[in-house]
């Protein structure tokens, strides 16, 4: 939680203590996604310039705070484990407001 107050602090995540699922209806996915292809991240980056969003309207919405997500504050000097929790939770986010993945299995 200390990681993620200071990511809060910098201005990089949203509120991290929630339990909200659930993004609002004026909630700005595009800008956050535009923003995150400037990431020194090269996947993340990679990934964002070729997302179709997907809005998601499932979940829970608490009343406290929205989901922990990025925000258009994009950094570009963390390291450790600031790197690794801001990563996942743009991982999440992403993942959020993806498509499904399909996946194809064989049995041999």
């Amino acid at each position: 939680m200390h990681i993620a107050e200071k990511l809060y602090l910098s201005g990089y995540i949203s509120y991290p203590r929630t339990e909200s699922t659930k993004y609002a209806n004026s909630f700005n996915f595009q800008e956050i996604v535009n923003n995150l292809q400037k990431y020194d991240d090269s996947e993340i980056a990679a990934y964002s310039s070729k997302l179709v969003l997907v809005k998601s309207h499932k979940g829970e919405d608490h009343g406290d705070h929205p989901p922990i997500t990025p925000t258009v504050k994009i950094p570009h000097s963390l390291s450790g484990d600031e790197k690794r929790m801001y990563g996942y939770i743009v991982r999440h986010f992403l993942g959020s407001i993806s498509k499904d993945a399909k996946f194809l299995s064989t049995k041999i």
